[in-house]
């Protein structure tokens, strides 16, 4: 790896690249015959892969096999060794563009803190929720700005429920999927540790979690933007968690605006959060949402609703 302190930017050199792609394809042919190789080589090469994964973020999902490897040797399960093979091709694959493009064919900004002062929208903020049994929702905007967008949608098509987890993740795979922005820095608000936990390292143990969780990161790459989860308490969410229901009061597939102010939240009688926000919106955008109101400890539930 390369640090180009003229132009601010990682590059990968095709030499060692290439020098690192063929020891990877000798010690994948050594663990597809069922053979090890030994625990000093094992631990390079797990700690060179970890060092890749700083600058590459999707390759945060494809080291920790080795890491296993590394520390259970022969006594890997065969599951974990069929993940490590795959791992490695992975890789190989990876190193193998490295050696054919050099510096000049993949490169990796360097972003520093003066940098991110100077233009505040380098940085992009994304707070989403999922609902288990009605959608998900989130807004987003530079993180200095006064007013967000927002979109809200129901469960169906590309994006069916499996589970808690898969759902938060798939909010942000909707958002990488649909926004186009010359951002830095993404920062993804979340009230689920387990998907904030996801994200910063790379793992996640549900199939379907971590074909999103995999697509998430290779779009950070591929934009070259760093990724950051940030996990809050659910009571710091409650926009995010009022858009997750949004589109099932409304009866629509997908709903979106521009401006937060179209929406209006109405807190329910005797909580502690009582209040009413009446901005200038459409009378569209406001028609359904008052349906909606937020219980103290649950989620925005329709008016109707009673324990």
């Amino acid at each position: 790896m390369l640090i180009d302190t003229v132009r601010m930017c990682l590059t990968f050199d095709a030499i060692q690249a290439r020098s690192m792609m063929l020891q990877m394809k000798e010690h994948l042919k050594i663990i597809e015959k069922g053979y090890d190789v030994d625990y000093t080589t094992a631990r390079s090469v797990a700690g060179k892969l970890e060092w890749y994964s700083e600058v590459l973020q999707s390759g945060r999902i494809h080291i920790r096999s080795w890491w296993l490897y590394v520390k259970y040797k022969q006594r890997l399960s065969p599951v974990w060794r069929y993940k490590l093979v795959s791992d490695t091709v992975w890789w190989i694959s990876k190193l193998e563009a490295w050696s054919e493009q050099g510096v000049s064919g993949i490169e990796y900004p360097i972003v520093s803190g003066e940098d991110l002062l100077s233009d505040m929208k380098s940085i992009i903020m994304v707070a989403s929720d999922a609902s288990g049994t009605d959608g998900f929702g989130y807004y987003s905007g530079c993180i200095d700005a006064e007013d967000f967008a927002f979109y809200a949608r129901k469960w169906g098509g590309n994006y069916e429920f499996k589970s808690s987890h898969t759902g938060e993740l798939l909010s942000l795979q909707h958002y990488l999927a649909n926004n186009d922005s010359n951002a830095k820095v993404l920062i993804w608000i979340t009230d689920s540790l387990s998907a904030m936990f996801s994200v910063n390292k790379g793992r996640c143990k549900e199939e379907s979690g971590l074909k999103v969780l995999e697509d998430i990161l290779e779009s950070c790459d591929n934009y070259k933007i760093q990724l950051i989860a940030i996990w809050v308490p659910r009571e710091y969410n409650q926009i995010s968690d009022f858009l997750s229901h949004l589109c099932h009061v409304l009866d629509r597939e997908e709903y979106q605006g521009r401006s937060l102010r179209d929406l209006q939240v109405l807190a329910s009688q005797g909580s502690s959060n009582r209040r009413a926000e009446r901005n200038e919106g459409s009378e569209e955008g406001r028609a359904g949402v008052s349906k909606l109101v937020y219980k103290d400890g649950m989620e925005f539930v329709p008016q109707s609703f009673h324990l």
